[in-house]
């Protein structure tokens, strides 16, 4: 039998359809608890190391061979070389100079991720993709007033993760550490399907770090967002130390096997971004975006 996108069990993976196919099915039946179980089992599975012959399975069929990925630009480039699914999912790109974007510049916004990007100037306008009437900053910030007062009618970016991506994430400013918190929360999926059913699966488990960009003085919140299968969010301790320096496009830490989220909130007023990535987010049409690729620039 063919393998899921998630390596789960197919039932497994047609309940897991069946849960967001309809308007906040997966939360009036509390179906949280199912998914957490689930994340908890995906960790035990894909930190397990694997034989030899396990390897080529697990890691080269079900997703090298099946997504096209080519191995050459990561480190290192032999799948046979990583323990685990897990120690493979977070494989480091071997010189992101040569492969990813380098053209960006002091001021410029990039992609926080290898991503399936939405861009929203007004924030309110996210509802369209996220169906969700009562979704609001305030709770996606963990009840945070000041916080959701500084991006009131600011500009809202989505980067969904899926699993075949690189999941290494990088900062999307140049900026100083001034909020950090670490959120528990739910672990629904953050498929398309998902994030459209509205089951408000951005309240999932998620660290939340703001930086204060320089010299222009405005604030961003940079939001990483767990799943299902994903419960390990892993930022930096230098990268979240309030008061510590990051500079544009630096890696600020990983997410384990799974697809995952970064959302990015900016002030209103205070950035511009690009116009083909903003239409194409009316549909919703989601634009493919590689980090460290430029998608805007921070208003002076």
């Amino acid at each position: 039998s063919t393998q899921s996108t998630w390596d789960i069990p197919q039932i497994t993976a047609k309940a897991l359809g069946l849960m967001y196919a309809w308007q906040n099915l997966a939360t009036n039946l509390r179906l949280q608890i199912y998914t957490k179980i689930l994340t908890s089992q995906c960790g035990k599975t894909f930190r397990r190391t694997l034989s030899e012959g396990e390897k080529e399975q697990k890691i080269y069929k079900d997703f090298i061979d099946k997504y096209q990925i080519d191995m050459s630009i990561f480190e290192p480039s032999d799948y046979r070389q990583y323990t685990s699914v897990n120690e493979w999912f977070i494989r480091p790109i071997a010189n992101p100079k040569l492969t990813r974007p380098t053209n960006y510049s002091a001021g410029n916004i990039v992609s926080p991720a290898d991503c399936r990007m939405l861009i929203y100037p007004a924030i309110s306008d996210s509802t369209v993709w996220i169906k969700g009437s009562q979704f609001s900053i305030l709770d996606l910030l963990d009840g945070n007033q000041e916080l959701a007062q500084t991006f009131e009618g600011g500009t809202m970016v989505i980067a969904r993760l899926a699993p075949q991506d690189y999941h290494r994430f990088n900062t999307p400013v140049a900026g100083r550490v001034s909020y950090y918190k670490e959120v528990t929360g739910s672990y629904w999926s953050v498929s398309a399907d998902a994030a459209k059913s509205g089951n408000h699966v951005f309240y999932n488990l998620r660290k939340i770090l703001v930086l204060d960009t320089e010299p222009q003085a405005s604030r961003v919140a940079y939001i990483a967002i767990g799943a299902t299968c994903v419960g390990s969010v892993v930022m930096g301790e230098r990268e979240t130390t309030v008061g510590h320096f990051v500079t544009l496009g630096s890696e600020l830490g990983f997410m384990q096997f799974g697809g995952s989220t970064v959302v990015l909130l900016f002030e209103r007023g205070k950035a511009v971004f690009n116009q083909d990535i903003i239409e194409y987010s009316k549909y919703p049409v989601e634009t493919y975006v590689h980090v460290n690729a430029v998608i805007g620039d921070i208003s002076v």
